[in-house]
């Protein structure tokens, strides 16, 4: 994928923080964590970044190496208000290389990248997600001085069960509402169909067989009374 109009002015600012990265004093202890989500029925996953202890960046550079035979990268998302680019497969150094611009300063704490992928396939390890090789991640405050950055990695098992939903959310939404209560009772009089995976998310007591209990289960989770079954929990396939 191209990096877009402004590539020149990114790969700039990427040498410009390697440089700033080894000559520069760091100022800071601002840490970035990687997480992964639960794959689910599609094989999609997504992979998190968190920043905690941020002292302030207008800038960085993440380079990414993962294997591509196993994970397909979708799109990247940002909630900073920066501008995010980002290449795939580079020059052979890696696989995916992330560079933040902003004129400020950014200070907020929490999630601040998001990479939907697809698996294409499983391997017999866990996939590592994690940086590489020189100025593999570099971070720069609005008065280019450069913090120091404690970079925590992920692995993804790739032959962990999917995540088939949540107890009682047939529809999917990852909200548990009369609605998803309205549709089982649709599909018992036959006005809707079910398929393998949502009639196992319907069947609430467990019981193997769906009927109007399920539906009537979910209405009094929603309404706080007290239920003998526990709804709304991860369900493995």
């Amino acid at each position: 994928m191209k990096a877009g109009k402004n590539t020149v002015c990114y790969l700039t600012v990427i040498i410009l923080v390697c440089v700033l990265s080894l000559f520069a004093s760091a100022d800071g202890n601002t840490k970035i964590s990687v997480q992964v989500s639960d794959i689910d029925y599609n094989e999609r996953v997504s992979v998190f970044f968190d920043v905690s202890q941020n002292e302030g960046f207008a800038a960085f550079a993440i380079e990414l190496k993962y294997d591509t035979s196993c994970l397909l990268l979708d799109k990247v998302s940002s909630v900073m208000p920066g501008n995010i680019s980002y290449s795939e497969d580079f020059k052979g150094r890696g696989n995916l290389r992330m560079v933040y611009l902003s004129q400020n300063d950014y200070i907020g704490n929490g999630r601040i990248l998001k990479l939907d992928c697809t698996l294409v396939s499983r391997a017999r390890q866990p996939l590592s997600i994690a940086p590489f090789g020189f100025c593999d991640v570099s971070f720069v405050k609005s008065d280019a001085s450069v913090l120091n950055v404690d970079f925590c990695t992920a692995e993804l098992d790739t032959n962990a069960k999917r995540l088939l939903g949540y107890k009682g959310d047939v529809d999917g939404n990852g909200v548990l509402s009369s609605a998803d209560a309205s549709d089982i009772l649709r599909y018992l009089v036959e006005l809707t169909d079910f398929d393998q995976r949502q009639i196992l998310l319907a069947d609430n007591n467990g019981d193997g067989t769906l009927t109007s209990y399920d539906a009537t289960l979910v209405l009094r989770y929603l309404v706080d009374l007290e239920i003998e079954y526990e709804l709304f929990l991860k369900l493995y396939g």
